[in-house]
């Protein structure tokens, strides 16, 4: 038996919910074949992701569970003062589960919408549809298929195959702290550590929480620095570590297929922009679909919009990383310049989320 759909999205996490509201909101039928999907540590919801959010009706509901950040603390484990402070206005943190619980509800009331609990394991196309496969084996037709499985996923290698990735040597651990209310005074901040060839982001998550995410090729000996913070990571229980893996550019339509999130642009975490820049494909593909319904030319202005974009701030993102991962020398010239350049440092920051 086929099941037939005008969309078929595929991935169960943020992308995919994201895809499905879209497309519904949209007024199309859509299937969502989403896997089970664990959500792990937090996300960062600078202004054009809370502008993107807003867009979608959906602003009201993160003010009533996410952290409020008031300011960026740029620091240095060897230096008891900030090296320097942004100030920051429309922007919060988040669980992942807790945005993904936000997306979810938002899809309850959607008649048009299917769910189903499987991976895609097969692809093929027949005349003017694509007809997937799925592991637990139902067979899925639509005219549209909505790629947001990661950059890892069936649909980006269906595109485009095995890809050799480039793995720049550094690699992300994360892990989950539990503090005490007030503890470390930190409940309306984002602090981002910058050490000799490290550089590691701490911030607030529900139920006193801190989120961390450590780059580096090691994990370093926090026990050295004079920080309680710090010194409280140093018995942390890190995550298996991701390797940082760049590829040449997005990739965004192939026939009639989409793809959004990782799947289209696999991020460096370096200016919170993987989520960011997800949240801004879904408002350009919904736009666009509301322009032009499901056709090439809905996807070729998708792509068109997002593609140069997304490769900047990916170059931008790549760059940064190299900065704060600065060695030696240059770590104590970076940090130099970064004492005496806030409003450069914010300036830019703020071009990049569109204010």
């Amino acid at each position: 038996m086929t099941i037939q759909s005008q969309v078929i999205v595929i991935g169960g996490g943020i992308a995919g919910a994201l895809s499905s509201l879209i497309f519904c909101k949209a007024k199309y039928k859509v299937i969502w074949v989403k896997n089970s999907t664990e959500f792990y540590g937090g996300i960062q919801l600078p202004p054009n992701s809370i502008r993107c959010l807003d867009k979608l009706g959906l602003k009201k509901f993160i003010n009533q569970v996410a952290n409020p950040i008031g300011e960026i603390r740029i620091r240095s484990p060897e230096k008891l003062s900030d090296l320097n402070t942004l100030n920051v206005e429309n922007y919060f943190t988040i669980s992942r589960k807790s945005l993904f619980e936000i997306l979810l509800n938002s899809l309850k009331n959607f008649k048009s919408l299917k769910i189903i609990n499987s991976s895609i394991i097969h692809f093929k196309k027949e005349n003017n549809y694509y007809v997937l496969l799925s592991d637990t084996g139902e067979r899925i037709k639509a005219n549209l298929i909505i790629g947001a499985d990661g950059s890892s996923g069936i649909t980006r290698k269906y595109i485009l195959g095995e890809e050799k990735l480039y793995n720049p040597k550094r690699q992300i651990h994360r892990t989950i702290i539990k503090v005490k209310p007030n503890e470390y005074s930190m409940e309306n901040s984002i602090n981002l550590w910058i050490g000799n060839g490290w550089h590691c982001v701490i911030y607030p998550i529900d139920n006193q929480k801190l989120n961390i995410v450590l780059v580096s090729s090691v994990i370093p000996n926090f026990k050295n620095y004079n920080n309680s913070i710090l010194n409280k990571l140093s018995n942390a229980n890190w995550s298996i570590s991701n390797s940082i893996n760049k590829i040449d550019g997005p990739t965004y339509c192939f026939e009639s297929i989409a793809l959004i999130g990782d799947s289209a642009h696999p991020f460096p975490p370096h200016i919170a922009q993987g989520a960011a820049q997800t949240f801004e494909d879904s408002i350009s593909l919904y736009s666009n679909t509301l322009k032009f319904g499901l056709t090439n030319e809905m996807l070729l202005n998708y792509s068109n919009q997002r593609s140069a974009k997304v490769k900047s701030i990916i170059e931008v993102s790549d760059y940064v990383g190299n900065i704060l991962n600065f060695r030696d020398t240059k770590s104590f010239i970076r940090n130099k310049l970064i004492e005496f350049s806030g409003p450069m440092i914010k300036n830019y920051l703020e071009e990049i989320w569109g204010l």
